[in-house]
């Protein structure tokens, strides 16, 4: 991966065998003042190194999303974490959703170019968006059977990266934005 592009956070889901959604409002009810959370009825967000949104589904099954993941390997900690808050809830996947992230490079960009030369191109891999009046970053989205991801890159050369899956996609993005992208 590139060592100037920082990664913001990664989204992960895991389905989880429990009692009920109500175990995790039991735990949170005993430990009231160690677990800062907010219950919205459908749904119970917990709050700690990691942000946890607790779903109900069937057959006694959870959805948790997790967030403010920063590296991969936090990955593993914020599963641990789950588990020391809430020892009786069995993981049985996990997978990851969305990596966001962004690349500072050392240039402007003529979005006004780009995007001409991106339609001109008329690719079948990717779809290209821009509307300076209503948005000021060039949107480009990438048909999954061929790079998963989007890019928005805007004027300053900061361009971030949305929607990616694992850390390969990092590099099948950055050789296209490394062959694509001219700096003025």
């Amino acid at each position: 991966m590139n060592s100037n592009i920082e990664v913001h956070n990664i989204k992960i889901s895991l389905k989880i065998k429990t009692p009920h959604i109500s175990y995790i409002s039991k735990v949170i009810t005993k430990n009231q003042k160690k677990i800062l959370h907010k219950n919205f009825g459908n749904f119970i967000v917990v709050y700690s190194n990691f942000t946890y949104i607790f779903f109900n589904t069937k057959n006694n099954i959870l959805h948790c999303n997790v967030t403010k993941i920063k590296k991969y390997n936090q990955i593993y900690l914020s599963k641990k974490e789950l588990k020391y808050y809430f020892p009786k809830l069995n993981i049985i996947s996990t997978q990851v959703d969305n990596i966001c992230a962004t690349k500072i490079t050392n240039g402007n960009i003529d979005l006004e170019i780009l995007f001409k030369d991106l339609v001109k191109y008329n690719s079948l891999k990717f779809k290209v968006n821009y509307n300076s009046q209503k948005f000021p970053g060039l949107f480009i989205k990438f048909y999954k059977k061929f790079i998963i991801g989007t890019l928005i890159i805007f004027k300053s050369g900061k361009i971030n990266y949305v929607g990616l899956k694992s850390p390969n996609d990092f590099v099948r993005l950055d050789e296209w934005v490394n062959k694509w992208i001219h700096y003025v």
